[in-house]
């Protein structure tokens, strides 16, 4: 045998061999699956569909995997989720071309999911594309939740007592009251039972401001001085010749502020303020009663002090959200954008919140309440 006709027969099986290793011309048109990578934020769960939004949030606060990638395949049926560290190829889910084509929401294996890796191929009819670049899950794929108690707790409560009041059908008087003579007008609901350590002021200062640490109260209330103080309502009256005429008045506002240096460096996917409103003093029929469940604060601010050290009063805030009183067992606010904000810049000139009311602005004009003590305030936050 020839040494030419040996070479022809070796060319001619390269070229046998060649053609039978070439992908069906079908396979050729799927693009592979680019760029696949875990849900990390509210924008990666609206990149899943408008109508997948809900069950993604859930699935992150559930702390499970979520993937997402990129299509590059015009027309396809759908996509194959494998398993791929440790030599496997192991189909853990399929997904047909709907509503959220670009995502899977991974089963957790019994050992979690750290270490695991995954990739990812397209397919149409019984071709498939080739697998995606694999994705091997590190700290920070999944959420953690971590529910924070205040670091820093305290109300401020400022008050005021007339020296002169008119009763609007006699001589005006001239009357130094006490703020526990004030605030026992109102019993047996009222501030001294809402707000117990007011009683110890049994001195006739007639403005003053003091800081409570650990409590948490929001609100303000006025009482008209009239001839028979028992009734607790009046009419503003004109004649007085005193700045509150005829009214004494409480209002208080509350820090709080959380240490966020656990947080510094991650990816904050939300954070919610919550407090349960335990007991509130408000006006019905004319008449002052305590009720539960009932939320007196209407804004939430950002506070730019260092308001739990001495002398800073009166809680400087900026930045005011503002909402509407409620009758809830527990206020929940969103906190997301300045929480991750801190957090990304390390807690640095994190001085917290300040909770408030308006009902705490302008001059009383009718005797009114609505004060309300807080319990359980606390952060949640959801983080990568």
């Amino acid at each position: 045998m020839s040494a030419l006709f040996v070479r022809g027969r070796i060319a001619l099986a390269a070229i046998a061999v060649g053609l039978g290793a070439a992908a069906p011309a079908g396979a050729q048109t799927i693009g592979v699956p680019a760029n696949l990578r875990p849900v990390q934020n509210k924008l990666d769960c609206a990149f899943v569909s408008s109508a997948a939004m809900a069950a993604c949030d859930v699935a992150v606060r559930a702390g499970d995997l979520q993937l997402l990638w990129d299509e590059t395949a015009k027309t396809l049926d759908g996509y194959k989720i494998y398993r791929v560290d440790a030599k496997r190829h192991v189909l853990v889910q399929r997904t047909s071309d709907g509503s959220a084509p670009a995502y899977a929401h991974i089963p957790k294996p019994h050992d979690g999911y750290l270490g695991k890796c995954y990739a990812v191929e397209a397919y149409l009819g019984k071709v498939d594309s080739a697998d995606s670049a694999q994705y091997c899950v590190t700290s920070g794929a999944t959420a953690a939740v971590k529910t924070l108690a205040p670091d820093r707790l305290a109300s401020l409560v400022h008050w005021s007592v007339p020296t002169l009041y008119q009763a609007c059908r006699g001589a005006q008087r001239a009357n130094v009251m006490r703020p526990a003579q004030i605030f026992a007008l109102t019993q047996p609901a009222g501030f001294t039972a809402l707000i117990p350590w007011l009683a110890a002021f049994g001195n006739p200062q007639l403005v003053g401001s003091t800081r409570q640490a650990g409590v948490a109260y929001a609100g303000a209330q006025a009482y008209g001085l009239v001839t028979s103080p028992a009734t607790g309502f009046a009419p503003y009256c004109p004649a007085a010749e005193n700045t509150f005429a005829g009214f004494a008045a409480v209002s208080a506002r509350t820090g709080l502020d959380f240490n966020l240096q656990r947080l510094s460096g991650r990816k904050v996917y939300s954070a919610t303020l919550m407090l349960d409103p335990a007991q509130a003093l408000r006006v019905s029929s004319r008449k002052f009663v305590g009720t539960n469940d009932f939320s007196c604060a209407t804004s939430l601010a950002v506070a730019l002090d260092a308001w739990w050290r001495a002398g800073q009063m009166p809680f400087h805030q900026t930045g005011q959200a503002t909402f509407g009183l409620a009758n809830v067992p527990t206020v929940t606010l969103d906190v997301t954008p300045i929480v991750s904000s801190w957090a990304a810049n390390g807690d640095r000139d994190d001085y917290g919140f300040i909770l408030r009311s308006g009902l705490e602005d302008g001059r009383p004009t009718d005797s009114f309440a609505c004060m309300t003590q807080y319990t359980n305030p606390r952060l949640n936050v959801v983080y990568f």
